[in-house]
C-alpha cells in the first residue's frame, strides 16, 4: 500500500524518530559499547546507568528484589556493587527493561501498551532462562532481543494516539484479525516497523535475524522466537483458571521441551518458573502483571511502611561514599532511595538550584507517577513566589506541609502537580549556601506517622552534612 503524508512505515518510523523513543536504541548501543570495552567494563556500566538518577533507583530496586537477591538482609545499595554481585549480563538486562519502560510510559499507559510490556517482559523472562538452561549462561543478548521483538507494536501504543484509540476500537468492535485491521490504518504491520527500528537504531544482530528469518539453526535467534510465541500464547489463553491447564494447552511448552532437550513435565516446570520471575518483575518496574487478567485494572499498591535497618543502612552508606569521595549524583540518589524505602514515604523529590541561583527544579524523583515532576516541578527564587517550597528555601528550615499545627498549605500550583496531601519539605544546606530542596509525601494513601516525620528530618540533617564534607574533601 502506497504511504502517504500520514500513512506508512516510513512515516509512522519518523513519527517514532520524533519522540523520546530512540533513547531506548541509545541505551542499547551504550550498554553493547561500554561492555565490549575491557576488564574495566563493570565501572563502565555502572557510569552510563548513574547518568540518570531515576532509572538507577529503578535498577537498584529491581537488583534488591528476591529473584536477584534472595538475602534480604544485606541490600545492595550502589550500582557499582550491584554490577559485581549480579554480574555485567543481569544488569545490562534489567537496565534494558527499566529505560524500555520508562520511554514508552512517559506519554501514557494504553491498556494494550500495557499488555505489550507485560508481553514483552514474560518473553524476555523466558529466552533468558532458556538460554541459560542450554548454555549454562546468562545471555543478556537474548533477554534485549526478546524485550524488543515486539517494539514496532509498543511504540505505536506508547505515541498512536487518536490513532491508537481507533485502531483499539477496531480491533475489539470489528471481525478481522489484528493484524489485517492495523495494515488498514497504519499502512503497514508491527512486525515491519520493528524490523524498521531495529535496523534504524542498530538494535542488535540476534534482534534483526529473528525478525526475519523464522527459520534458523542459530540457538540465540531460535530462543527469541521460541520465547515471543510462549508468551503469546499465555497470554492470549488467559481466561484459564488453573495454570496447569493452561500449560496444558500451550503447544510451544512442547517446543521448549525440544529445544532444552528436556521432559515436558520439567519443560511445563522451566515456563511456570519463568512466568512466575515475570510477574515479580513486572511488580518491582511498576507495571501491573496482566498474564491472568483478559481485562487489566489498575490495584492500588500498599502504602510503604518505614524500615529502621535501612534507614540505618543508608546512613552508613553515606559515610562510606563521603570517605570514598564519591560524585554529588552518587550521593543524592542514595539520600532519596533512603528517604522512599526506608523512611516509607511514596514520592519523593530532590529539587535543585540552577547555576545562577534564580530557581529550583526537579532532579531527582523516585515514586510512582513522578517522573513529570523533573519538568513541572519548578519554582524561581524570589520572595514575591508564594508557596510552601519556596517558604522552606527561604527560610531554610524544616516545614510541614497541608494539614495539622504549624503546617503550611501549598500554593495553587503546588496542589495541582502533588494533590491536597500532606508533606514534608527540607532545605539542602552546605556551608550555609541554599542547593536545593527535598520533598516528599506519602502519596494521599495514608496520614504522615510522627515515626516518618522524625525520620525524614533525622535522614535530610545528616545528607546535608555529609553534602558539606563531600563538598569539603573534594576541595582540597
Amino acid at each position: 500500500m502506497a504511504a502517504d503524508n500520514n500513512h506508512g512505515r516510513d512515516y509512522w518510523l519518523a513519527r517514532f524518530s520524533k519522540t523520546d523513543l530512540p533513547a531506548i536504541g541509545s541505551v542499547v548501543n551504550k550498554l553493547d559499547a561500554v561492555t565490549r570495552k575491557d576488564t574495566s567494563s563493570a565501572l563502565h556500566l555502572a557510569d552510563v546507568i548513574l547518568k540518570d538518577p531515576s532509572l538507577t533507583a529503578q535498577v537498584l530496586k529491581i537488583a534488591n528484589t528476591v529473584f536477584y537477591n534472595p538475602v534480604i538482609n544485606n541490600p545492595i545499595t550502589t550500582i557499582s556493587r550491584a554490577v559485581v554481585q549480579l554480574g555485567i549480563a543481569e544488569i545490562k538486562s534489567i537496565y534494558a527493561s527499566v529505560a524500555l519502560i520508562d520511554q514508552l510510559l512517559k506519554k501514557q499507559s494504553h491498556q494494550n501498551l500495557l499488555l505489550r510490556i507485560d508481553h514483552a517482559i514474560h518473553a524476555a523472562v523466558q529466552a533468558r532462562n532458556l538460554m541459560e538452561h542450554v548454555s549454562g549462561k546468562v545471555n543478556e543478548e537474548v533477554f534485549i532481543a526478546a524485550l524488543l521483538f515486539q517494539l514496532g507494536e509498543m511504540s505505536f501504543w506508547s505515541i498512536g494516539g487518536e490513532q491508537a484509540d481507533q485502531l483499539g476500537d477496531m480491533i475489539e468492535q470489528e471481525d478481522k484479525s489484528p493484524e489485517a485491521l492495523t495494515e488498514r490504518l497504519l499502512g503497514t504491520s508491527f512486525q515491519e516497523l520493528t524490523s524498521g527500528l531495529a535496523e534504524r537504531w542498530e538494535l542488535g544482530s540476534v534482534l534483526k535475524e529473528a525478525l526475519k528469518n523464522p527459520t534458523t539453526d542459530k540457538t540465540d535467534v531460535a530462543a527469541v522466537q521460541l520465547s515471543d510465541r510462549l508468551a503469546e500464547a499465555i497470554q492470549t489463553r488467559a481466561d484459564s483458571s488453573e495454570y496447569e491447564t493452561l500449560l496444558a494447552e500451550v503447544a510451544e511448552v512442547a517446543e521448549v521441551a525440544e529445544f532444552c532437550d528436556i521432559d515436558l513435565k520439567e519443560a511445563q516446570a522451566l515456563v511456570e518458573r519463568g512466568t512466575r520471575e515475570a510477574a515479580a518483575e513486572l511488580r518491582a518496574y511498576g507495571v501491573e502483571q496482566q498474564h491472568l487478567n483478559s481485562k487489566p485494572t489498575k490495584k492500588k499498591s500498599p502504602a510503604l511502611r518505614p524500615d529502621p535497618q535501612l534507614q540505618l543502612n543508608m546512613l552508613r552508606d553515606l559515610d562510606t561514599l563521603v570517605t570514598e569521595k564519591c560524585d554529588i549524583n552518587t550521593l543524592l540518589h542514595t539520600v532519596v532511595e533512603g528517604i522512599h524505602l526506608g523512611v516509607g514515604l511514596e514520592r519523593v523529590a530532590i529539587a535543585l538550584c540552577d547555576a545562577k541561583r534564580s530557581k529550583v527544579q526537579a532532579k531527582y524523583v523516585q515514586g510512582e507517577y513522578t517522573s513529570r515532576w523533573r519538568e513541572q516541578l519548578l519554582f524561581p527564587i524570589t520572595q514575591e513566589h508564594s508557596g510552601a517550597l519556596m517558604l522552606c528555601a527561604s527560610k531554610r528550615q524544616p516545614i510541614n506541609i497541608g494539614t495539622g499545627p504549624k503546617a503550611v498549605p501549598f500554593n495553587a500550583q503546588e496542589q495541582e502537580l502533588f494533590g491536597n496531601i500532606p508533606a514534608l519539605a527540607a532545605p539542602i544546606l552546605a556551608n550555609d549556601r541554599l542547593l536545593g530542596v527535598f520533598y516528599a509525601d506519602r502519596a494521599g494513601k495514608e496520614p504522615l506517622e510522627d515515626e516518618q516525620r522524625s525520620a525524614f528530618q533525622h535522614i535530610v540533617r545528616q545528607a546535608n552534612m555529609s553534602l558539606e564534607q563531600l563538598i569539603r574533601n573534594r576541595s582540597r
